[in-house]
């Protein structure tokens, strides 16, 4: 007999050691199979929503490709964390913008572009903050704070994505709650810093949504995670001084001496259309 058992990965536990031992082990006594591609595989997640997308679009003899831009076209994955619901939902609401926007002397106004594709998710940051409070009720306050210290850090570093120690348990099992209500999504696990040791960070990306909102998609650099030498970088590490057992604060990181220091600012990509 074969059981399958859907639930959602960052809020449930499926083994508790004891005596006697309570669930199922991963890998031993079930296996795990992610429906949600999410943003780990980029280029295998935005093909396979491309497709979706492809099918709809071709029912009215539209090339996707000629419609939106390249730029666009990832934006929309990310803004989307790889969902497929929230990709097709942002997809209909840049077509949207694109129309009320017009075309102008700007090239490629005449197609969807990175910007159609911001607006129509910074539409969706109130809803998403009303689910939060529906979902997370205990909770709720402790993470919007969280969810605004974290684009802080973002608009402060000039970068979307930002780096989280594993072995702050309070502030990553905070995040995972986020990454379940979609106001972070996970690039990288288990990534090194240079002169960290051991210590092992996870990747992860601040919601395009939040990030719309609060007009600050300017300059922010969004893709360059995918080289390894541009997220291994501890000016990108981010702890928030108000969950127990985090030292120092958002803005700042110690230097060599450990001292408190705002690092220099590191060049980034315009968000060109």
């Amino acid at each position: 007999m074969w059981l399958k058992i859907g639930s959602i990965r960052y809020s449930t536990v499926t083994f508790k050691p004891g005596d006697p031992p309570r669930g199922m082990q991963i890998g031993h006594d079930a296996h795990e199979v992610p429906l949600d591609r999410g943003l780990r595989h980029f280029k295998s997640t935005q093909e396979f929503l491309e497709q979706i997308l492809s099918k709809v679009a071709s029912k009215s003899g539209v090339d996707i490709k000629a419609l939106f831009t390249d730029d666009a076209r990832k934006r929309l994955v990310l803004a989307a964390g790889g969902v497929a619901r929230d990709y097709l939902r942002l997809a209909s609401g840049s077509i949207t913008e694109a129309r009320n926007r017009g075309v102008s002397e700007k090239t490629g106004s005449h197609r969807v572009i990175v910007e159609d594709v911001n607006k129509a998710a910074g539409l969706i940051s109130p809803t998403k903050f009303d689910d939060l409070r529906k979902d997370e009720p205990d909770e709720a306050l402790e993470l919007e704070k969280l969810v605004r210290q974290i684009t802080e850090f973002c608009r402060e570093k000039k970068s979307a994505y930002f780096l989280v120690a594993t072995d702050e348990a309070v502030l990553s099992e905070q995040i995972n709650k986020l990454q379940h209500l979609r106001f972070t999504h996970l690039l990288v696990e288990s990534e090194t810093i240079p002169d960290k040791g051991s210590q092992r960070f996870n990747v992860w990306l601040l919601d395009v949504a939040e990030l719309s909102a609060q007009r600050a998609t300017t300059g922010m650099d969004f893709l360059k995670w995918e080289k390894r030498e541009n997220r291994r970088n501890r000016r990108l590490i981010f702890s928030s001084p108000d969950v127990p057992g985090n030292g120092g604060s958002p803005a700042t990181q110690p230097d060599d001496l450990g001292r408190a220091s705002a690092p220099p600012q590191q060049p980034t990509l315009d968000d060109s259309e």
